[in-house]
């Protein structure tokens, strides 16, 4: 047996913070890295104090992109917090100037199912292992917050379980993911 190279080690690592995900619909981690130690991580979740989806039984972001709350949709309606702005605000800038993020996700809501209300329509029955990767690229605003943190290097897993690395201060000189996802 084969010891795996840095990427599928971290990135494995980043699968495992995503456990603790409290999205109903997809659970995420990250990792930051710098100098081969681990310097912080982070799931998405709702904020301290705040209820989650998990908690609540019920998913906001799903609720309003069917037109229940008459809100508007998309990232802004979801009550977490990505796991890169977790990692992230559990570092310091020192920590993460020149340091490698990993990102890894699973989807859920395939298996689950939604009704119009934001409730899950069945039981999660699949181990783990069994979901299926979810696209683990930064959106617009997780992407900004990397390039202010510093970070030289991103490194997500695709829905095919490959591994893409990007380095993000080639969102400078093409800046339509910053600002169109």
């Amino acid at each position: 047996m084969r010891k795996p190279d840095r990427d599928t080690y971290y990135i494995d690592i980043a699968d495992s913070v995503a456990r603790r995900s409290t999205c109903l619909r997809r659970s995420y981690g990250a990792v930051i890295v710098k100098n081969d130690r681990i310097v912080a991580t982070g799931f998405n979740g709702a904020p301290r104090g705040v209820e989650d989806s998990l908690q609540a039984g019920w998913c906001r972001r799903i609720r309003v992109a069917k037109g229940v709350d008459g809100q508007r949709g998309g990232y802004l309606a979801c009550r977490s917090s990505h796991a890169e702005m977790n990692a992230i605000i559990s570092a310091s800038m020192e920590e993460m100037t020149g340091a490698t993020l990993y990102i890894a996700g699973r989807e859920k809501e395939e298996l689950v199912g939604f009704d119009e209300q934001g409730y899950p329509l069945k039981e999660l029955e699949a181990s783990w292992e069994e979901l299926p990767f979810a696209h683990a690229s930064p959106c617009q605003l997780c992407s900004r917050m990397i390039l202010n943190s510093g970070i030289e290097r991103v490194v997500y897993r695709c829905k095919d379980g490959s591994l893409t690395s990007v380095d993000p201060r080639e969102w400078t000189v093409n800046t339509d993911i910053l600002f169109f996802g």
